[in-house]
């Protein structure tokens, strides 16, 4: 398949080209907005998406049409009917036009992610356009990553628009807040503004950050004392450092999280987060868990991060360590270790990845499986809280798995039978595809059909305690 996709910015493309990429289709990104204005509007825009294709590593065409006069002649006499008439029919067609002259066969558009926009509206159209120039429309409801993929872009720093584009909507928007239309002072202008999100291990002049660090741990000696013996890594933004945290080495299985801050202006937007992340890629390999003492009052973010209640209080920690009373207790969480652990036993190695699954995570855990030496058994349970769209993707997860090659496929759970329908209607051999309805007889079966060099993926969301089915087939 050879996909053009038509993009309309960089924020709603995030989870688009990672929904396609995770069935197998490498996209390749098509710009062609002439209703997006003013033109600093539409320059901000191009540009993000520019850096934001370079990135990833992905193939980008621009049509830099801005078309502003061609708009407005197109839409002036039906504002209300402006989307469907013109702005969609007029970027599917030509993305459509461009397909056909350049030897692709298939055409989307990430326009279908939006809960904003006219899904039905955009899939006939689409459709539409295939007919007329010999294409096939590749239709994908991706609004359930809608904002999965609005989250990554403001962790990526990518700029986030405020109105669809099109400058009727921004007089929609400021009259519906304001009730009147806003007045720029004289010479005033937009400009973009560019964003750059890094973190580094800091090996000098920890001192530096310890006035931040006090924000989060009162006492300047329990500071200094692990500063002194521990790791600091530092979150810039735009080169200011707006994040920071301190670990030390516990044992030889495990690191504690012993300081974590983010400037007060910065808060709320996810630095934290994405610091906890890195620190977990970062240490994954070296430790075998990662543990953090914290308050009550902060445990619901710890727990949102991934961490499981550890029952041990630390006695009298707070009143030993500390001149001033803190009410609260300290709790230890113990990350969970089920999350891409490899366990070689008996001559064959189990990726546990029990802890948590959504359609993004399976399939990269499904492509790491298929790029393994060896027989790959997948043993996949059901990805919750889909709602309305679990069916689909759970048989999109099935497309994934005959993609990457998988020897065997072994699903667990009522839904999960869709993965097994999804892959066989995409040609999987159906004489290596297994469905039970419990954890009991899948352990079962695959103890009698697992051998010396397997490599078997144990994936699911949590709730289906697929922890029982790795420790049953150690």
């Amino acid at each position: 398949m050879k996909l053009l996709l038509h993009t309309c910015c960089a924020p709603c493309s995030v989870y688009c080209i990672k929904s396609l990429r995770g069935e197998g289709i490498e996209p390749v990104v098509y710009w062609f907005n002439p209703n997006i204005h003013p033109y600093i509007e539409y320059k901000t825009r191009r540009d993000t998406l520019k850096e934001y294709t370079k990135s990833i590593g992905i193939n980008a065409i621009f049509d830099e049409n801005y078309g502003l006069r061609e708009f407005c002649k197109n839409v002036v006499d039906d504002l209300e009917n402006r989307c469907v008439k013109y702005c969609y029919r007029v970027r599917l067609e030509q993305t459509a036009k461009y397909a056909k002259e350049n030897g692709y066969d298939t055409f989307s558009t990430t326009l279908l992610i939006s809960p904003y926009q006219n899904h039905e509206a955009l899939k006939k159209i689409g459709e539409e356009m295939a007919e007329k120039y010999g294409l096939t429309f590749l239709y994908r409801d991706f609004r359930p990553g809608f904002k999965e993929g609005q989250t990554e872009a403001r962790e990526l720093g990518l700029y986030m628009q405020k109105y669809c584009g099109c400058i009727f909507s921004e007089e929609s928007r400021y009259l519906s807040h304001n009730q009147e239309m806003p007045k720029l002072p004289h010479g005033f202008e937009f400009l973009p503004v560019k964003h750059s999100i890094n973190i580094k291990k800091e090996i000098d002049n920890k001192e530096q950050y310890l006035d931040l660090l006090l924000e989060a741990d009162p006492s300047k000696e329990m500071v200094n004392k692990y500063l002194s013996d521990g790791e600091l890594f530092v979150l810039t933004y735009n080169d200011e450092p707006v994040c920071i945290a301190v670990t030390i080495k516990k044992d030889s299985d495990t690191v504690e999280l012993k300081n974590i801050v983010t400037k007060e202006n910065y808060r709320e937007n996810g630095y934290a987060k994405k610091m906890i992340k890195y620190l977990v890629d970062n240490y994954k390999t070296r430790y075998k868990k990662m543990i953090v003492g914290t308050t009550q009052n902060n445990i619901p973010f710890y727990v949102k991060q991934g961490f499981d209640k550890y029952e041990k209080t630390i006695k009298n920690f707070f009143t030993d360590n500390y001149d001033e009373e803190i009410k609260d207790g300290i709790l230890n969480f113990e990350l969970s270790s089920n999350r891409m652990s490899l366990i070689t036993t008996n001559g064959y190695t189990i990726i546990d990845d029990s802890y948590n699954a959504n359609f993004d995570s399976m399939s990269y855990a499904i492509k790491y499986l298929g790029s393994l030496s060896g027989r790959s058994i997948a043993v996949l349970g059901t990805m919750k809280e889909l709602g309305s769209y679990s069916e689909d993707l759970h048989k999109k997860i099935g497309i994934v798995v005959k993609n990457e090659k998988i020897d065997i496929l072994v699903t667990v759970g009522d839904e999960a039978s869709y993965i097994n329908e999804g892959a066989i209607e995409a040609g999987y051999n159906k004489e290596n595809s297994y469905h039970f309805k419990d954890n009991k007889t899948a352990i079962e079966f695959i103890n009698t059909i697992k051998k010396q060099e397997d490599n078997i993926l144990v994936k699911a969301s949590n709730s289906m305690n697929f922890k029982e089915i790795v420790d049953s087939i150690k």
